[in-house]
C-alpha cells in the first residue's frame, strides 16, 4: 500500500487545539468547561471561582508531575473528549520549575530562571503535551489572561504567555479567540476581518467560524442556572460537521475527475470530443473545485492523441490536417 494518499483518502483533522483569552472574571473558565466531556487541568485555581453546577472532573495542579500523571490517566479514558488547561501561562511556569529542579544546568546562576537551552527543553515539553492530547484524540482548550500592549500608536490585546512561547503556541492553534464585552454582551472574537477593530487583538480562525460569536448567559446575577453550558460543544460540533463535509466533497471530486478522464479517454474522433466539451461546459454539469480545468486539459491531450485539434474559427474540435 502506498504511503502517499490521494486527496479523497486524506483524513481531516478531527481534534481542535484552541485558546480563549480575556480579562480576569470574564467567564473564561466557565466557557472552557462548556466543551464536550472535559477534564480541567487547573494550574491557576480557576475552578474555585466557577459555579458548582458547571464544574467538571479537575486536576488541581501543585507541580508538573501532577500534569504528567493526569495525562497518562486521561489518555486511557475514552469518555474524556477535551483537555482544558487553565491557564497556559501557569502550565509553562510549572514546566520551568520542573526543568530547573531536575536539571540544574538548565537554569541561570544569578536568578535561577531558565537558560536559553532550558527554554528549548520547555518548548519540546509543551509540544509533547499537545502531541499526547492529539494522539489520545482529545481536544485541547487553553485559557489565558489578556494583556494590553502598545504597538506603534495603538493598543493590542494579546494572551499572557510566559517568555517567547506565544509564537510556538500560535503554530499549534486552530482557533484563538478574545473574550470581551461588546455592546453590553459577552462575545468571543475569533477572526481578523481586516477592520481596524479586528487588528486590536490577537486571533486565529482556521475553522470558518463567524468572526464574532455571542456567549449565552448561563447564570443570572443571583447565581441561578438559566441555560445549559454548551457554547464550545456547539463550536466543536460545527467543526466536526465541516470536516466531514470536506471529506465527502474530496471523495466526490476524485470520483468526478476519474469519470471525466475515463470518458475523455474513450473519445475516438472530433464529434466525441465536441459532445463532451458541450456537456462539460454546461452550467448544470456540477463541477467541483478545478474539475472543469481538468476536463479541458484532458480533452486537449486526447485530441492530440487521436489526430484532432481545436479550431478557434469553428469553435470546436476538428480533424487535424496532415
Amino acid at each position: 500500500m502506498s504511503i502517499i494518499k490521494q486527496p479523497s483518502e486524506i483524513q481531516e483533522k478531527k481534534n481542535l487545539v484552541m485558546m480563549v483569552y480575556g480579562s480576569p472574571g470574564s467567564g473564561k473558565t466557565t466557557l472552557a468547561m462548556s466543551a464536550p466531556s472535559p477534564v480541567l487541568i487547573d494550574t491557576d485555581g480557576g475552578v474555585g471561582r466557577t459555579h458548582t453546577a458547571h464544574r467538571v472532573p479537575t486536576v488541581q495542579v501543585t507541580r508538573w508531575e501532577d500534569v504528567d500523571q493526569a495525562m497518562a490517566e486521561i489518555a486511557a479514558m475514552p469518555s474524556v473528549k477535551t483537555v482544558i488547561v487553565d491557564t497556559v501561562g501557569k502550565l509553562l511556569d510549572y514546566m520551568s520549575e520542573y526543568i530547573t529542579r531536575t536539571q540544574p544546568k538548565m537554569r541561570k546562576g544569578y536568578d535561577g530562571s531558565l537558560s536559553l537551552q532550558g527554554y528549548g527543553v520547555r518548548k519540546g515539553m509543551f509540544r509533547d503535551f499537545i502531541k499526547r492530547c492529539m494522539m489520545s484524540q482529545k481536544n485541547v482548550v487553553f485559557i489565558a489572561h489578556a494583556q494590553e500592549d502598545k504597538v506603534d500608536d495603538s493598543f493590542v490585546e494579546r494572551p499572557i504567555v510566559g517568555g517567547s512561547s506565544m509564537a510556538d503556541i500560535m503554530m499549534e492553534l486552530d482557533l484563538l479567540g478574545f473574550m470581551t464585552d461588546l455592546g453590553g454582551k459577552r462575545v468571543v472574537l475569533w477572526g481578523n476581518d481586516g477592520t481596524s477593530f479586528a487588528k486590536s487583538f490577537y486571533s486565529k480562525n482556521t475553522c470558518f467560524l463567524p468572526n464574532v460569536m455571542e456567549v449565552p448567559q448561563v447564570v443570572d446575577y443571583s447565581g441561578n442556572i438559566i441555560a445549559e453550558n454548551r457554547f464550545l460543544t456547539d463550536v466543536l460540533e460545527h467543526y466536526e460537521q465541516a470536516q466531514r463535509k470536506k471529506e465527502e466533497v474530496n471523495a466526490k471530486y476524485e470520483e468526478l475527475v476519474a469519470s471525466i478522464r475515463e470518458r475523455v479517454g474513450a473519445c475516438e474522433g472530433a464529434d466525441d470530443l465536441n459532445k463532451l466539451t458541450a456537456e462539460f461546459s454546461s452550467k448544470s454539469f456540477g463541477h467541483i473545485f478545478d474539475s472543469k480545468l481538468v476536463a479541458g486539459k484532458a480533452l486537449s491531450k486526447r485530441a492530440s492523441e487521436i489526430g484532432c485539434k481545436y479550431s478557434k474559427v469553428d469553435g470546436a474540435y476538428v480533424k487535424a490536417e496532415v
